[in-house]
C-alpha cells in the first residue's frame, strides 16, 4: 500500500529503518526502495551489492517488503552519468549527429555488457522486488530530443525494415511519411523491451519469483501509444505479475493545481495497462523531500487523487538524500499511517467498481501525425536556394511529435464534472478542438455517432474538413461577449432566465450557433445586458450561444459557445453544463450542487449503479455544507470516511432514483470518501 524511496548508504538510513520498524509507526510504510545510481567501476560495484545485500537482510526481519531500484540506465544527465566507467559507452545521438554525453544507446554493445554484469551483481542481494527507473527512455535528452540516430542503430533500423537512409533522411521522411515515423517508434520500443528483458532476467537468476516493475514518465509521441512493450519484456523475463509506478514532474505544491494535470495523466495510463499490471502505484515527489518543497499534506492530497483515479498504493519519493532533521520525518510518516485506513477504503471502493464520468476524446496514435507535405519541404529547400536532397532537418524542433492531449478536460474536472479514461463506462465524449486536427476520418464518424461535448471551434474545424453536413448545426466565431442567458429548455431545468459567465480576463473563445435541423434545442443565447438575469425573458431572435442536436449518425452533440474551456465560471454557468452532461450521459453517477471547488471522482458497479464516490477539495478555502446529488445508488444509506475520523452516516433526501446526501464542511485540499451501504 505504502511505499517509500530512498537509498540504503545515508546515514539516516538505520535512524529512519528503526523508525518504521516501531510499533508507533507500524503502517505507515509497506516497501522500502533502495536505489541504485550511477555508473561506476564494477569493483565499487560489487561491495555496494554487498552492503546492500546486509540491508536487505535486515528489512525481510520486519514486515517491510524491500526492492531494488535500478536508478541508472540509459542515463539521466550528464551530471549522474558522465563518469570514467562511461567514456567508452556508445552515446546516444540525435538527429543533428550531436551525441549526448549522458545518455547511452540503448544497443551500445558495452553499455549493455556492463548493465548486465550490475544486474547480475546486485540480483545477489534477492530483493523482493525491483524497478527500472524513468530514465529508460529514449525521448527528452539533452542534445538528443527524439531518439539514437547513431551510426549503428541507423544501420540496424536499415536492416530491418529494408531501408537506406541516411540520418538527414530519415529526419527529413519524418515530417511527412507516418510509415518511417512508425518503424522508427517500433524499432526504438523493441530496443527499450529488449533491455528490460535483459535486466528482469538476471534477477531471476537468484529469486524466480521477483516482483519487476517500471517506474515511467508520462506519455509521449515518442513512445507511441502506450507503455505495453517495456510491461511485455519484464513480465517475459519473469513470467510473474509486472508493476507500474506512472508520474513525473510536480516535485513541490507551491501551485498545487499542478497535480491534477499529473493524475489525469496517471489516471489515463492506468486505463490502458496490460491485465498483468496488477500493481499501479503513482510516482508522488518531492524533490527528495525538502521540507520548503512538497507538504506533507501536499502530498497525502495527491495521493489520494491517485488513488480515487485508478492506482492501488501511493509511493512517495519523500526520503531521498536523508538531509533533513528526524523529526520532520516522523510527523510525515504519522501522516501517512493516519491516511492508511482512508487509503485502503478508496481500494476496496476501487474493487466494487469502476470510476464513471466523462471521456475526454483523444488520438492514440499522436506520433504517427504529421503537419507537412514532402511538398512543403521542397518549397522551404528551395527557398533556401537548395535542393530537397541537401536540406536536412537538424533536430525535433524543426517537426511536430507532440503530446497526445488525452489530458484535454481537466478544465471541466477542476469544476466537479466526473472524468473517466475506462471504456467500459463509455456514454458521453469531451472532444477538444485541438484533438479535431489529428482525428482519423474512422474516428470522426465514430464520434458523430457517440454523445459528445464540444465547443463551436470543434464544429468549425470539422466543417472544414467536410464534415459540415453531418453536423445538426453550424458555429461561426464572435467577439465581445462573456455571458448568456439560459432558456426554458428542460436541460436547464430551473436556471430559466439565469446568467452563465466566464471570467473577463481570460483569454476570450466565442462562438455562435445556427440550428440545420428539427432536433436542435436551444440552451442558452446572447445576453446584452444582466437586465436578462432579473426576472426578463430572454430575446427570442438573440444569437444562440449553446445547442444541442442529433448528427445524420445518431449522435447526440451539445456545443457550448462561450469560453467552454475555462475554469473560470458561474455558479449557473457550472451547473448548466453538469446538466448538460446529465442529459448526454443518461445522467452523471454524482455532482456536487452547489458551486464548491471539489472533484468528484465516483464509481459505479457493473450494473451502472452508484457504490461510492471520492471528494477532494482543490482550493485554499473550507466550504460550507454541501450536497452531493447522487444517481440510482446500490443502497440507501451513505457513510462518511475522512482521514483520522471515524465513520459517520450522512442524511439524505430522496427523489425518485435520485438521493441528495448533506455533506458536512471539507477542509481546503482535505477529502473526504461517501460509500453505500
Amino acid at each position: 500500500m505504502i511505499v517509500i524511496r530512498m537509498s540504503p548508504w545515508h546515514t539516516t538510513f538505520r535512524t529512519i529503518l528503526d523508525m518504521l520498524k516501531s510499533d508507533e509507526m507500524k503502517g505507515a510504510c509497506d516497501e522500502i526502495w533502495l536505489g541504485v545510481y550511477g555508473y561506476y567501476p564494477l569493483s565499487e560495484q560489487a561491495e555496494r551489492a554487498k552492503y546492500i545485500k546486509d540491508v536487505v537482510k535486515e528489512i525481510k526481519k520486519t514486515s517491510i517488503r524491500p526492492v531494488m531500484e535500478f536508478g541508472s540506465n540509459f542515463g539521466h544527465s550528464p551530471e549522474m552519468a558522465v563518469t570514467p566507467v562511461t567514456k567508452d559507452f556508445e552515446k546516444m545521438v540525435g538527429l543533428n549527429g550531436l551525441a549526448a554525453p549522458g545518455a547511452f544507446c540503448p544497443r551500445g554493445k558495452k553499455f549493455l555488457e556492463y548493465q548486465r554484469k550490475v544486474a547480475e551483481l546486485f540480483a545477489q542481494s534477492d530483493p523482493w522486488g525491483m524497478y527500472l527507473d524513468d530514465d529508460l527512455r529514449i525521448e527528452f535528452r539533452s542534445i538528443v530530443n527524439v531518439g539514437c540516430f547513431c551510426d549503428n542503430c541507423i544501420k540496424e533500423f536499415n536492416k530491418k525494415f529494408g531501408y537506406d537512409f541516411t540520418r538527414e533522411e530519415i529526419g527529413r521522411r519524418f515530417v511527412y511519411d507516418t510509415k518511417v515515423r512508425k518503424d522508427y517508434v517500433d524499432f526504438n520500443r523493441q530496443a527499450m523491451q529488449d533491455y528490460a528483458y535483459m535486466m528482469a532476467k538476471e534477477m531471476t537468476k537468484v529469486n524466480p519469483d521477483i516482483r519487476a516493475g517500471w517506474e515511467n514518465c508520462f506519455l509521449g509521441a515518442y513512445n507511441g501509444e502506450d507503455f505495453r512493450y517495456v510491461f511485455d519484456g519484464l513480465h517475459e523475463a519473469t513470467g510473474n505479475p509486472v508493476m507500474s509506478r506512472s508520474g513525473a514532474f510536480v516535485y513541490n505544491d507551491h501551485d498545487p493545481r499542478s497535480m491534477i494535470d499529473k493524475v489525469l495523466t496517471i489516471s489515463y495510463q492506468n486505463s490502458i495497462l496490460p491485465d498483468f499490471v496488477t500493481v499501479r502505484r503513482p510516482e508522488i515527489e518531492n524533490t527528495c523531500f525538502f521540507s520548503q518543497g512538497k507538504s506533507i499534506q501536499g502530498m497525502c492530497s495527491e495521493a489520494t487523487f491517485n488513488m480515487a483515479l485508478g492506482c492501488n498504493g501511493v509511493s512517495f519519493h519523500a526520503v531521498g538524500e536523508g538531509v533533513e532533521p528526524i523529526p520532520v520525518r516522523k510527523r510525515m510518516f504519522e501522516e501517512f499511517k493516519k491516511y492508511r485506513p482512508f487509503w485502503v477504503k478508496i481500494g476496496e471502493l476501487g474493487k466494487r467498481g469502476t470510476l464513471t464520468g466523462m471521456f475526454p476524446a483523444y488520438f492514440p496514435d499522436v506520433y504517427l501525425a504529421t503537419h507537412k507535405t514532402k511538398e512543403d519541404l521542397e518549397r522551404e529547400a528551395s527557398a533556401a536556394g537548395k535542393n530537397l536532397s541537401d536540406y536536412a532537418v537538424p533536430d525535433s524542433e524543426s517537426f511536430w511529435w507532440g503530446n497526445s492531449p488525452k489530458e484535454r478536460g481537466r478544465e471541466l474536472f477542476v469544476t466537479g464534472m466526473p472524468l473517466s479514461y475506462n471504456k467500459n463506462r463509455l456514454k458521453a465524449y469531451i472532444l477538444h478542438p485541438d484533438v479535431v486536427d489529428r482525428l482519423s476520418d474512422e474516428d470522426i464518424r465514430n464520434l458523430l455517432s457517440s454523445n459528445v461535448l464540444t465547443d463551436g471551434n470543434t464544429i468549425m474545424k470539422l466543417a472544414a474538413r467536410g464534415y459540415g453536413d453531418m453536423l445538426p448545426f453550424e458555429a461561426k466565431p464572435s467577439s465581445g461577449l462573456y455571458y448568456e442567458v439560459y432558456t426554458d429548455d428542460k436541460i436547464n431545468g430551473d436556471l430559466c432566465g439565469t446568467i452563465g459567465m466566464t471570467d473577463a480576463f481570460v483569454p476570450v473563445s466565442f462562438q455562435l450557433f445556427t440550428a440545420k435541423n428539427k432536433s436542435c434545442r436551444v440552451l442558452s443565447r446572447r445576453a446584452v445586458t444582466f437586465d436578462y438575469g432579473n426576472g426578463n425573458p430572454y430575446p427570442e431572435d438573440s444569437p444562440v450561444t449553446s445547442i444541442t442536436g442529433e448528427t445524420s449518425l445518431g449522435g447526440k452533440w451539445a456545443v457550448i459557445g462561450t469560453n467552454m474551456w475555462c475554469k473560470l465560471i458561474n455558479y449557473t454557468k457550472r451547473l448548466a453544463i453538469l446538466r448538460l452532461c446529465d442529459y448526454l450521459t443518461g445522467g452523471l453517477p454524482a455532482y456536487i450542487l452547489e458551486s464548491e471547488q471539489i472533484a468528484v471522482m465516483p464509481v459505479t458497479d457493473d450494473s451502472g449503479r452508484f457504490v461510492g464516490a471520492t471528494l477532494q477539495s482543490i482550493s485554499i478555502g473550507d466550504t460550507e455544507e454541501n450536497t452531493l446529488l447522487v444517481r440510482d445508488p446500490s443502497g440507501e444509506r451513505f457513510i462518511l470516511s475522512r482521514p483520522g475520523e471515524e465513520d459517520i452516516e450522512l442524511p439524505c433526501e430522496r427523489k425518485g432514483t435520485d438521493y441528495l446526501v448533506k455533506l458536512p464542511p471539507l477542509r481546503g485540499w482535505h477529502a473526504e470518501l461517501v460509500t453505500v451501504k
